[in-house]
């Protein structure tokens, strides 16, 4: 999946999971905190983008992560690359 895609989808992630629209448009480093987000509604962002990509993201890492729509992207790619890598060694 390219990083424009994955930047897509993590935002209309943000977008349903905080029934906010704005998430559509807001510049990637728009934080959480700055746009008055909680830790409950952080997790649910959590939680739903794991079920979007078909992750598993450990909790501290997320949370220090999905912070904002250009960190949540970042740290989708860099756990789908793992993810990648981890059934090409197990396939060898």
């Amino acid at each position: 999946m390219e990083t424009g895609t994955i930047e897509a989808k993590v935002r209309s992630v943000f977008a349903e999971t905080l029934c906010n629209d704005e998430w559509l448009t807001m510049p990637g480093n728009s934080t959480l905190e700055q746009a008055g987000v909680e830790s409950l509604e952080q997790m649910e962002v959590i939680i739903a983008l794991e079920v979007a990509f078909g992750l598993e993201l450990p909790d501290t890492e997320a949370l220090e992560n999905v912070t904002s729509v250009e960190g949540a992207g970042a740290f989708v790619c860099q756990k789908l690359g793992e993810r990648g890598a981890r059934a090409v060694s197990e396939a060898a």
